[in-house]
């Protein structure tokens, strides 16, 4: 079997019509699966928490607990199911608040809250 006759290779729909097939174009966009996970989002907000958590409090919490108790797995999975949650609150948070208050307020909001904290 040649490459071109692998390629060339079509499955027949016994069920399909042009007439479906049509429809189908008409109404359905493809996108990338990349562009439906949304992975520029997920890389931003990573780099912004990383670079916001280094050297933070919570950070310094967990290297102090993880050597007193000598137990740095455990800290690491109770630090990170905190960091979890308290993420999950900013960002249902921030979802709800999006939906009434213009994007320009809520930046100014959190401006004036990471300044005053001492940030």
């Amino acid at each position: 079997m040649s490459a071109s006759s692998i390629t060339d290779f079509k499955i027949p729909s016994l069920i399909r019509t042009d007439k479906t097939a049509a429809l189908e174009a008409t109404t359905r966009v493809w996108t990338p699966a990349v562009e439906q996970m949304g992975w520029r989002v997920i890389v931003t907000s990573f780099g912004m928490i990383f670079l916001a958590e280094l050297g933070d409090k919570t950070q310094l919490a967990a290297i102090t607990l993880a050597a007193q108790t000598r137990r740095p797995w455990e800290v690491l999975v109770g630090a990170s199911l905190a960091l979890v949650c308290v993420s999950g609150i900013g960002v249902l948070v921030g979802a709800l608040v999006a939906d009434y208050l213009p994007l320009i307020w809520i930046k100014r909001a959190a401006l004036r809250s990471s300044s005053q904290s001492g940030y």
